[in-house]
């Protein structure tokens, strides 16, 4: 794909990792950039993610890296533009193509979370609107709620042998949106410092799932099965997963939520959650 910027017109392709250097240098170089990821992460999400370039005939002038997460969606893990670029211009060349590659994945929706101001000004005019907003949940060091163990339920580490069923939990218990794709399951199974499922009679019925940076944790993933929700198991697996953090030595837990997920708000506070000032929109665009 061909786009004129000016005097020049700018070419769009898939990057490749004799791309990664140029890339990196586009992302701690510029300040029109926006992304979810460490440069040193790049390379190794070139192979599962949609990575696009935009260059004209002198230099990189954008880079987008979207992940697929099916079914249904593809999430903007990364996109940056040059200095010497005009924003609209990289925008109009990317998104076109974006859209492309991700319907090929049999996609339906492409979306876009987090604090990026220069970005999230412009997407409305390619079509996004905000689906709706996530607001951050902050716990320092402090003791835990007693709680009341469920009589049946038992919490066990989580293994790769899993991963079907916390799969088919993640999709009960989660909408389109916010469902996580395989090769990130299969990731934090082997890496995330916390991931234990609960069990009543056999039967894989919820899951948490933590992070640790140092000292600060965050809880990443909590689910319960829609069946038995409201019994406690919730509490029961969040209270698993910050005793887990707490012994690992941090001193702040921080975890995100829909803003209009009262339910899961009420636990978090049970627990010494506070609500933080940071609030994100969630944007999408129909594929």
């Amino acid at each position: 794909m061909v786009l004129l910027n000016r005097s020049r017109a700018l070419t769009v392709r898939k990057a490749a990792t004799r791309d990664v250097r140029a890339i990196k240098q586009l992302m701690t170089h510029n300040w029109a950039v926006y992304t979810r990821l460490m440069p040193p992460e790049i390379e190794s999400r070139l192979e599962n993610c949609v990575a696009l370039l935009a260059e004209d005939d002198t230099a990189l002038r954008a880079f987008a890296l979207v992940e697929p997460q099916p079914p249904d969606s593809g999430l903007v893990l990364t996109l940056a533009v040059h200095d010497n670029s005009v924003i609209t211009h990289a925008l109009d060349a990317l998104i076109p193509a974006l859209e492309q590659e991700l319907r090929a994945h049999q996609l339906n929706f492409i979306m876009q979370i987090g604090p990026a101001q220069w970005l999230t000004g412009l997407l409305p005019q390619y079509g996004f609107f905000s689906d709706s907003q996530i607001v951050t949940f902050e716990w320092q060091l402090q003791p835990l709620p007693p709680i009341t163990p469920h009589p049946k339920l038992k919490i066990v580490s989580a293994h790769l042998a899993h991963l079907p069923k916390l799969l088919a939990l993640d999709r009960m218990a989660f909408g389109p949106t916010w469902r996580k794709p395989r090769h990130s399951f299969r990731e934090a199974l082997g890496h995330a410092v916390s991931f234990n499922v609960g069990t009543i009679d056999g039967e894989i019925i919820a899951y948490e799932w933590c992070d640790q940076f140092g000292e600060h944790g965050h809880l990443t993933r909590l689910a319960t099965h829609p069946r038995y929700q409201r019994q406690g198991i919730g509490a029961q697996m969040l209270h698993q997963a910050m005793q887990t953090l707490i012994e690992r030595g941090v001193q702040t837990i921080t975890l995100n939520t829909q803003t209009d997920n009262l339910p899961s708000q009420r636990l978090y506070r049970r627990f010494g959650f506070t609500e933080t000032t940071q609030v994100v929109d969630v944007l999408v665009k129909m594929l």
